[in-house]
């Protein structure tokens, strides 16, 4: 199994956002008070109490439409995105049930469109 460099990821991201002069905030910082009480009701990105807490959280506003935009570092390319058959972002299992433990929480965008789809659920962004 190839060795994670996600915390290079990381700073590099971080690096990137600042330079580019994007509002954001890294986890735990709140950037929008709705968006933390929306993470904050439903659950982690591994299925557990305590709420979502993205790896970064930017707010886009070009003047005309706001939206929230969520990010999740890996460190390997193989989890950067699980897709279905018409490639779809995969959130569930062949249940239908949530999947925390093999999808939302291992994949960076799966992650991340979890987060997004919270926020939809119950913030004012659509």
């Amino acid at each position: 199994m190839a060795k994670s460099i996600e915390p290079l990821v990381e700073t590099w991201a971080r690096e990137q956002i600042s330079r580019l002069g994007w509002k954001h905030a890294p986890e735990q910082i709140e950037i929008d008070k709705q968006l933390t009480e929306s993470l904050n009701n439903h659950l982690s990105k591994q299925g557990g109490t305590g709420g979502g807490r993205p790896d970064h959280t930017l707010i886009m506003d070009n003047g005309a439409v706001t939206i929230p935009v969520f990010i999740e570092h890996k460190g390997t390319k193989s989890y950067t995105v699980k897709t279905d058959k018409q490639n779809l972002v995969v959130f569930r299992n062949e249940k239908g049930e949530l999947d925390f433990t093999r999808v939302i929480s291992k994949y960076a965008v799966n992650g991340a469109a979890y987060y997004a789809s919270c926020a939809v659920q119950d913030t004012t962004y659509e």
